[in-house]
């Protein structure tokens, strides 16, 4: 097989000891989970990388056939007490939003802490406190199965760029941190009379459609919406343009949806938005279609490939 349609995979990614190769070598990293129940290393679904199958489980304690999960437990807490009346004593950490403070908008950013535990990738964000208790292992919290991690969270200029380049290089040390934070202008405050930034322009990989096309060319930065294809903003129907860590959304709903969802659904499970793009000119056709009407931020109806303004 060398092809799968977009539609009957999932990509994801394996932790140690949980996929292996045919031959039994282990395997760690991004993978491709077809519908049919198979695997295949790598993220290209048009050419397929080598099958994957799930890695065998340890043998269980001496020998004697697989034991009951208590009876395991109970074994473990006999051998090891010291680790056992550790992990009993501490705290359950909780999930925490800090709110930036007017000393914070004075520097433009803020710092922002998390944790996750070692063996997988389900984040949530955390105060300074709590962040500093399991860094220096003070005992309150359990260090030996949760790591922390921070990032710097801009609250003035272009957010939408900063916060962006901020999570990408968070990435490369806390996978999929991107995440915890889709908004990329949460706390974003705007001191002045808001007016877009224009004539910017992208040579490439930077902005994209919803649907993970590439743009290149000429765009601006709304100061509510971000960015948006075309030199100047205005009344005339344009998509909006994302960076690559906004690719994402919930179920079948838009992206901006999603975000002004979070404050109730709390979840941020995202899959990228394949819905298509409209062409110049399918889009021609409906500006010329439409009624002009005065330049407003936020105005306009929507342009396809995630909306326009």
């Amino acid at each position: 097989m060398a092809y799968l349609p977009k539609s009957k995979i999932k990509i994801k990614t394996a932790i140690k000891d949980e996929l292996v190769f045919l031959n039994g070598n282990p395997f760690q990293g991004q993978y491709i989970a077809t519908n049919s129940g198979r695997f295949y290393a790598g993220t290209n679904h048009l050419i397929l990388g080598k099958e994957l199958k799930p890695a065998p489980k340890p043998p269980t304690y001496g020998g004697y056939g697989n034991l009951d999960k208590s009876i395991d437990v109970h074994i473990h807490n006999i051998l090891l007490p010291p680790v056992n009346n550790f992990v009993s004593s501490t705290r359950t950490i909780s999930t925490s939003k800090p709110q930036p403070t007017e000393k914070d908008y004075t520097k433009g950013y803020y710092q922002r802490y998390f944790v996750k535990r070692i063996n997988d990738f389900n984040y949530k964000e955390i105060n300074k406190d709590t962040y500093n208790s399991i860094l220096t292992r003070d005992g309150k919290y359990d260090h030996y199965l949760n790591e922390v991690g921070k990032l710097n969270w801009h609250l003035k200029g272009n957010v939408h760029k900063k916060n962006n380049t901020s999570i990408t290089l968070t990435n490369r040390t806390f996978l999929n941190i991107k995440h915890l934070f889709p908004k990329l202008n949460e706390y974003h405050r705007i001191d002045s009379v808001p007016t877009p930034q224009n004539n910017l322009h992208t040579t490439g990989k930077e902005l994209y459609y919803s649907d993970g096309k590439e743009y290149i060319g000429p765009y601006h930065i709304h100061p509510e919406k971000g960015p948006m294809v075309g030199a100047e903003h205005s009344s005339i129907s344009h998509h909006k343009l994302y960076y690559p860590n906004q690719l994402l959304k919930t179920g079948n709903s838009k992206y901006q949806d999603f975000i002004e969802g979070l404050d109730k659904t709390g979840d941020n499970l995202l899959i990228i938005d394949k819905r298509p793009v409209k062409t110049e000119k399918a889009a021609a056709v409906e500006v010329k279609q439409q009624t002009t009407s005065t330049p407003s931020y936020g105005g306009g109806s929507s342009g396809g490939g995630g909306g326009g303004y």
